[in-house]
């Protein structure tokens, strides 16, 4: 009996424990509050770079976002770089704010709501498989993120594959500098890619055609925050790269005429009638008599 009594004991004490894990220190700004603080910092950043403003407008826009909350750039940046440390933490904090983001793009219709209603086995769809969103961080190996997509019943010789995504910088000090990849392998195991570099807050698109109707394999690629530590630079406090609203579009295309499969013009002879040598003349030639 009081065996069983000391093992309820021990087990009351480890529910108590995990019931009362702590959850962010209070110093630092609670999850619910930042995901409404960095809604309000990109839409600002949004706001900047629509108008065509410099970056001194755009840090003041952002200013602006964090004072509506009450907070003062310190703050947010240690609170950051205390997310950054808690790698799970930030990146359910973007999940919900891509999702903010995709239904404001969607509201002001937007390049969103071209796709929203596309089938997953449409002409033209999004076959992306992964999160909507991701967030890079200057620590190897969570610098990089890389995808696949293999190809299925779906995917039709000349089509066409977009890579689109936004990005924000979160930078204290360091060059932005980041690089985003997109391949296809084709069925004859030869790969075509496209490389951007990525050094501002904007919109972005990379563009892959099976131009010559062989059809593909699989589609792959990646998203890399260059670290300035490996070329000798210095290791900044906060460095990071959200990257949201991804999305890989398959389009399909009418698909040209290959020349194999285009029919011989039948060659005349003497024996040609006065219009079905007419038709040459279009071709500035007449066809040679016997």
């Amino acid at each position: 009996m009081k065996r069983f009594v000391g093992i309820l004991i021990s087990v009351l004490c480890l529910l108590t424990a995990i019931s009362c894990k702590p959850g962010v220190p209070s110093e630092y700004i609670q999850p619910g509050e930042m995901e409404d603080i960095l809604y309000d910092y990109h839409i600002a950043g949004a706001m900047a770079r629509n108008n065509m403003n410099d970056g001194k407008t755009e840090y003041a826009y952002r200013l602006a976002a964090l004072k509506k909350h009450g907070v003062d750039q310190a703050q947010f940046d240690s609170s950051m770089v205390y997310y950054m440390q808690n790698s799970n933490m930030l990146r359910q904090i973007y999940q919900h704010l891509s999702k903010r983001l995709e239904q404001e793009e969607l509201a002001l219709g937007g390049a969103a709501a071209n796709y929203e209603r596309l089938s997953s086995t449409g002409d033209t769809t999004n076959v992306w498989k992964g999160n909507a969103s991701v967030v890079l961080t200057s620590q190897v190996p969570f610098n990089i993120c890389s995808f696949v997509v293999q190809a299925d019943t779906s995917f039709h010789k000349g089509d066409r594959y977009l890579l689109e995504f936004d990005t924000q910088f979160i930078f204290q000090d360091g060059a932005r500098d980041a690089v985003a990849v997109l391949a296809m392998t084709l069925s004859n195991d030869s790969i075509v890619a496209q490389t951007i570099h990525v050094s501002s807050p904007s919109h972005y698109t990379l563009q892959l055609n099976d131009t010559e109707n062989l059809g593909i394999k699989r589609l792959n690629g990646y998203f890399l925050l260059n670290n300035e530590k490996a070329f000798g630079g210095t290791q900044t406090t906060l460095r990071l790269l959200p990257i949201y609203n991804i999305r890989l579009i398959k389009m399909r295309t009418n698909a040209p005429v290959i020349a194999s499969d285009m029919q011989e013009p039948i060659k005349p002879d003497s024996a040609a009638t006065l219009d079905e040598q007419m038709q040459w003349k279009d071709r500035s030639a007449t066809p040679e008599t016997r």
